[in-house]
């Protein structure tokens, strides 16, 4: 499971014009990736395209800024019920560790308790192929399972160079785990390439692409009108009406003459509670005149006393260009069957249904800037 997050900001020491335009030069000259997951560790309300104890991982990744950098940040967050399975003898394991994602041996094992995880990775390409790279991570888990855990974070940093057809290195790791004890650890390596190399990263070569004249960023700010249906039992409806604030950044590129793809953030008060939602498809299509058609499809996470996960999806239409780099739109959108287990003393009783669901329609209307 890889992890991680879009992110929208800027850089220490720039005014916030000047911040833009960084940005912008940066994805003109070199690009960059989004990487979006949604998983689930079952199913839901037994139903098959319903992914029940979900985990999201969003991240971006930069594979060359300022000519010799690379960057990536990315989040993941998983619910109860994640790297434990009765079908495992041992759960989800290879030699006692925990198989997909390194947040799964911060736990007591066997404790199925959901976390979140941050990392932001920085590499640095140095003459002759030499590189260095620094990790910083931290993990916190979930405090409903009763075990103490302290917020974990550690540091590592690496530096490697070619060595004929191999890569020679060694990195230095320090930090806590989340039973507060101190770990470090130092280690050296050499491995077999075949040829010298430059400019690896854990995702593969880094790449080098032409500047696309069609990618854009934009930002989008408005309001929202929501209607909540909560089911917290089988057979038990309850109805709530909501309005609030309504933010959201993204990305896109033309995919065809009048076709775009792209993906976005999208952030809502919803009942004084934030609705996170990414649009892991987000596709418009341009008519001739003005207008737009927009659909997208993702995943939403609504922060409740502890995180619920569910499909997100709708459409809406666009006027382009009101102003020079501006536009206005309308989204119709739904957040379906977004789902929490009972996992509290304050929750429902397990009886007979262990979980609850939150169904948000909303309609949102806002001001996009494109730059």
């Amino acid at each position: 499971m890889r992890e991680a997050l879009i992110v929208w900001g800027g850089w220490s020491g720039h005014e916030p014009q000047e911040c833009a335009t960084i940005v912008k030069d940066i994805l003109e000259e070199d690009g960059f990736k989004v990487y979006v997951e949604h998983a689930g560790e079952d199913t839901s309300d037994s139903k098959p395209y319903l992914l029940g104890n979900a985990a999201l991982s969003v991240g971006i990744y930069f594979p060359r800024l300022w000519n010799s950098f690379d960057l990536t940040y990315e989040i993941s967050e998983w619910q109860n019920g994640w790297y434990i399975n009765s079908n495992y003898g041992d759960g989800l394991t290879n030699k006692g560790h925990v198989i997909g994602h390194w947040g799964g041996d911060e736990r007591r094992f066997g404790d199925a308790v959901g976390a979140q995880s941050h990392v932001l990775r920085v590499g640095w390409e140095l003459k002759f192929g030499a590189q260095l790279e620094m990790r910083l991570a931290t993990l916190a888990n979930e405090h409903y399972s009763g075990v103490p855990y302290d917020r974990a974070y550690n540091g590592t940093l690496t530096y490697s160079r070619p060595l004929g057809a191999f890569r020679a290195g060694a990195e230095v790791m320090a930090g806590r785990d989340v039973f507060g004890e101190n770990v470090n650890r130092f280690g050296a390596f050499l491995r077999y390439t075949g040829a010298e190399t430059s400019m690896d990263t854990s995702y593969g070569k880094s790449f080098v692409s032409g500047a696309d004249d069609t990618a854009e960023l934009f930002v989008e700010a408005g309001a929202s009108a929501a209607r909540i249906k909560i089911e917290p039992d089988e057979n038990i409806f309850l109805h709530k009406s909501s309005a609030g604030a309504h933010l959201a950044a993204g990305a896109r590129r033309a995919v065809s003459e009048r076709s775009d793809l792209g993906v976005r953030v999208e952030l809502d008060d919803v009942d004084g509670h934030a609705l996170t939602s990414v649009r892991m498809i987000d596709y418009r299509y341009r008519f001739r005149n003005p207008l737009a058609f927009t659909f997208f499809l993702g995943a939403s996470r609504y922060d409740l006393a502890t995180p619920a996960y569910g499909l997100y999806f709708g459409a809406g239409v666009q006027w382009r260009e009101i102003m020079p780099g501006w536009d206005i739109g309308i989204d119709a959108r739904e957040a379906m069957k977004v789902a929490r287990d009972h996992l509290l003393p304050s929750d429902p009783p397990a009886l007979p249904r262990s979980d609850s669901f939150y169904t948000i329609e909303s309609l949102s209307l806002s001001v996009t800037k494109r730059f």
